[in-house]
């Protein structure tokens, strides 16, 4: 889909392969982190959240799979 710039202090920004349904989160002070199997709506929700950094703590982290690199 493509990088999404997010307005966040803990977050840079995602991108999201709709086919694999591979979320990557990339992070202004630390590696990007990359999740499998998330649902698009995840990924909807995510970019259109009030705080996408709680939402990523509360609904992401710790909930899918990361993808080794």
């Amino acid at each position: 889909m493509g990088k999404h710039y997010i307005e966040s202090s803990t977050i840079k920004y995602v991108d999201y392969d709709r086919s694999s349904h591979t979320l990557k989160i990339a992070f202004p002070d630390k590696p990007s982190k990359h999740y499998v199997e998330v649902p698009h709506e995840v990924y909807d929700a995510l970019i259109t959240s009030g705080s996408p950094g709680t939402y990523y703590h509360d609904h992401i982290e710790g909930k899918y799979d990361k993808k080794s690199e």
